[in-house]
């Protein structure tokens, strides 16, 4: 049953990279694979903003990382999904959105990622969190606005009835300009901060 919105009550709409999560957990060397960084890095700038839309799946990715490397797309599929398994969450965000969502706070992860981002949700354990994650790769654009909108249509609600977190400036102030709230994810630290300050919109003091 879809949660009801209360008077004055905000939607969060939460990216995930560097707001959520350390993004680079992708981009790490070991033993095994000294150089992946170096690849990945190569096969991101030619592929990563046709992945991110949707426009080439996770297979075409890894398979031209084993082309690269070279090896075989099994080793290369096993990397990557050790990787994906070692991502680390933000703590403050994190517990003040679980906190939040226990007081049956609305929220949804807006976010520019692949179609294998479900398997990163999963591991995040996103969904206990967030009733709706929407991906740049589910709506075909990178647009944060787009994305974010998507995310208002399917919950139900005006950009006017949510706030944006994000550690993108010109994603903020560009939802902004559509009506939204907005606040600029600097730090999990300064986030804290300006929660137990009453600073952000649609957010209690822990």
């Amino acid at each position: 049953m879809r949660a009801t919105l209360g008077h004055g009550e905000l939607v969060a709409l939460i990216d995930f990279g560097n707001t959520l999560a350390d993004e680079t957990f992708l981009w790490r060397d070991s033993d095994a694979f000294p150089d992946w960084t170096r690849h990945w890095s190569d096969v991101m700038t030619a592929l990563g903003p046709s992945w991110d839309k949707g426009l080439v799946g996770t297979d075409r990715v890894l398979a031209e990382m084993a082309a690269r490397l070279p090896s075989s797309v099994q080793e290369i599929e096993s990397n990557f999904d050790a990787l994906c398994q070692d991502i680390h969450l933000y703590p403050q965000i994190n517990a003040a959105l679980s906190a939040r969502r226990a007081r049956g706070g609305r929220q949804a992860v807006v976010t520019v990622n692949p179609d294998c981002f479900g398997r990163m949700a999963e591991v995040c354990d996103l969904p206990s969190v967030f009733e709706l994650i929407v991906t740049s790769s589910d709506i075909g654009s990178d647009d944060k606005v787009l994305i974010c909108s998507a995310a208002c249509q399917r919950l139900g609600i005006r950009a006017g009835q949510s706030i944006l977190i994000d550690n993108i400036a010109i994603n903020v102030e560009r939802w902004k300009e559509v009506g939204g709230q907005g606040y600029l994810f600097t730090s999990d630290e300064q986030f804290a901060h300006d929660v137990q300050r009453g600073r952000i919109p649609g957010f209690d003091p822990l």
